[in-house]
């Protein structure tokens, strides 16, 4: 039987409240044994982070290192290269560590309306399964077809099986990354991990 786990990807520039009250939450709600907190490269779908890999993967880690919901994955940074999911999938199947793990990619539900237009989903869908951080309500059918066809319900999700995807109710958490960057006066402990927001300080990130 496999070990349910999650990863959840990302610049985290910087990681804030709403990457971890999320994910902790799906890993609530679908049993994972833990959830992977994955810093990107060179993300394929906005602008290149602005902290640097060895500065993001140092935030990550801060949190990872007093909280048992999460552990630090560095396989994208550590491949260098634009972080194409499709290619890091592969790559995790190769890893010994996840080759008895049933992993369950974490994203948005902005994310999954333009997830066909990913590379190459299906290879995707191969190697995991995603959860995704939905709403009361929230529409469906925005989703691409051969996606949606992929939805299942949490009282039909089997674990054993890649390819499938569940909606999972979650908490709406009104911060963004972006959000912070711009308004480095909102990086406090009411948004950001106090040990990050120390981090950030110290470093003399974003102009905090």
């Amino acid at each position: 039987m496999k070990t349910p786990v999650g990863i959840l990807g990302g610049t985290f520039d910087p990681p804030h409240l709403g990457h971890t009250t999320v994910a902790s939450e799906i890993k609530k709600i679908l049993g994972l044994e833990t959830v992977y907190l994955m810093p990107n490269h060179i993300p394929p779908h906005k602008a290149p982070a602005s902290a640097t890999d060895e500065h993001r993967a140092a935030m990550v880690k801060l949190i990872c290192s007093h909280s048992s919901d999460f552990r630090y994955l560095d396989t994208e940074i550590r491949l260098g290269k634009t972080s194409y999911l499709s290619e890091t999938m592969i790559h995790l199947a190769e890893d010994p560590d996840f080759s008895r793990k049933s992993i369950f990619f974490i994203i948005g539900a902005d994310s999954l309306v333009a997830l066909h237009k990913w590379h190459n989903p299906d290879e995707i869908f191969r190697y995991c399964n995603m959860a995704v951080a939905s709403r009361p309500g929230y529409d469906t059918d925005l989703c691409d077809e051969h996606i949606r066809k992929r939805i299942v319900s949490l009282n039909k999700l089997d674990p054993e099986k890649n390819g499938q995807i569940v909606l999972t109710e979650t908490s709406l958490i009104r911060v963004s990354s972006t959000m912070l960057r711009n308004n480095p006066a909102g990086i406090s402990p009411d948004t950001v991990d106090p040990m990050v927001v120390d981090y950030i300080r110290r470093n003399n990130l974003y102009h905090a």
